[in-house]
């Protein structure tokens, strides 16, 4: 019974969805000012559409046999793997410049705590890399740098939405 690799294909699709559906969103809100978000915004995501009823009209016309199916899929799988890489080969973290300033209090560095797997294997933890001790935190690139503040409290963040919360309760 091969029905468990239906049920895996379904899972696999399912973890996906979350990338294209949620990223369109992020993405506008971190490339265009704030006049043209809801036009990118809806590109991506009917695009994506688009790209779904591409694969129903060209998998009709190439697979006619029970035969056509794996090579198909092949195919699709050739294709996906060389857009991903090419997009991923170009794709920047964010623009030059912060398009508005939205978009510059998204922004900020990501940490990744990296853990210390050299104590699982004999190590001692203080391994240095060119004579000075390795880094335990891994940051992601700086955004571009302006001239105007592009950092913004995280306690001032939440003070205000207490704050917008608080008169939304009270109203």
């Amino acid at each position: 019974d091969e029905t468990w690799r239906l049920y895996l294909g379904f899972f696999l699709v399912g973890l996906s969805q979350p990338l294209y559906q949620c990223t369109p969103a992020l993405l506008s809100a971190s490339w265009f000012p704030e006049n043209e978000r809801t036009m990118a915004t809806g590109v991506a995501l009917n695009s994506n559409q688009l790209g779904i009823g591409c694969a129903f009209i060209f998998g009709t016309m190439l697979v006619s046999t029970e035969e056509d199916i794996v090579p198909y899929f092949g195919l699709l799988s050739i294709i996906s793997t060389i857009t991903f890489v090419g997009a991923a080969l170009q794709f920047d973290d964010a623009p030059p410049t912060p398009p508005s300033d939205t978009a510059r209090v998204i922004k900020g560095s990501l940490e990744i705590k990296i853990p210390d797997w050299m104590k699982a294997f004999g190590g001692n933890g203080n391994e240095t890399v060119g004579g000075e001790k390795k880094e335990k935190v891994a940051e992601a690139p700086a955004p571009a740098s302006t001239e105007e503040p592009t950092e913004c409290a995280v306690g001032d963040i939440a003070k205000a939405e207490k704050e917008i919360m608080s008169s939304l309760i009270a109203a």
